[in-house]
C-alpha cells in the first residue's frame, strides 16, 4: 500500500498486487490517484484544522488570510 502511495505522488493509476491475501487467493486491482483521493478525502480534510492552527501560531502568514482551496 506505501508503494502504491508513493507510486500515485508521480503516477495517474498504479496496480496493485498481493500474493495469497486470503486462503491462497491473490489480489491485484488498479488503483487511480481520483479514487486514492476519494477514498482518503475525510482524512485529508480532517488535517486541515490542525495544520491551519498550528501557521497560525507560528505566525505563518504574517496576518493575511491563507488560501481555502484544496488542489487535487
Amino acid at each position: 500500500v506505501e508503494k502504491a502511495k508513493r507510486a500515485l505522488s508521480v503516477q495517474h493509476q498504479v496496480k496493485m498486487e498481493v500474493e495469497s491475501l486470503i486462503d491462497g487467493i491473490d489480489f491485484s486491482e488498479t488503483l487511480t490517484r481520483a479514487k486514492f483521493e476519494e477514498l482518503n478525502m475525510d482524512l485529508f480534510r480532517g488535517t486541515l484544522k490542525p495544520v491551519q492552527k498550528v501557521l497560525e501560531d507560528a505566525d505563518f502568514f504574517n496576518g493575511k488570510e491563507p488560501s481555502r482551496g484544496i488542489n487535487p
